[in-house]
């Protein structure tokens, strides 16, 4: 059986608090410094008015959660919305590689980023 996560030789030691050395041939960067630029670097939401219980529906497109992204868990849910709704939303669209980042729901926990 393979491992599930590759072994590193070298490691080196960083600034961070939270993550104290990484592989030797990898680097760190804040988060904005590789986001792509203007309106798609980075999105927050829908709150609200944007997205109602009545907008779910039977079958559709997949709605994540914050709970799929603190259990690191999307098949967890069953909430859909139609494709009508989806292409009102479609800004919010999740693509593979995405970084998602819950703000809220976690109390007196350091923050964590899955990547």
């Amino acid at each position: 059986m393979a491992a599930k996560y590759q072994i590193y030789s070298a490691s080196k030691s960083t600034e961070e608090e939270t993550l104290q050395k990484i592989p030797s041939h990898w680097s760190t960067k804040r988060v904005r410094f590789v986001l792509r630029d203007g309106a798609e670097g980075i999105k927050i939401g829908p709150f609200g008015s944007a997205l109602r219980l009545e907008d779910m529906a039977d079958a559709g497109v997949r709605v994540y959660g914050q709970e799929n992204v603190i259990k690191n868990d999307f098949a967890l849910g069953k909430r859909l919305i139609s494709k009508e709704k989806f292409a009102e939303m479609e800004v919010y669209e999740v693509f593979p590689n995405d970084l998602l980042i819950t703000m809220m729901g976690i109390r007196n926990s350091p923050t964590k980023i899955r990547l």
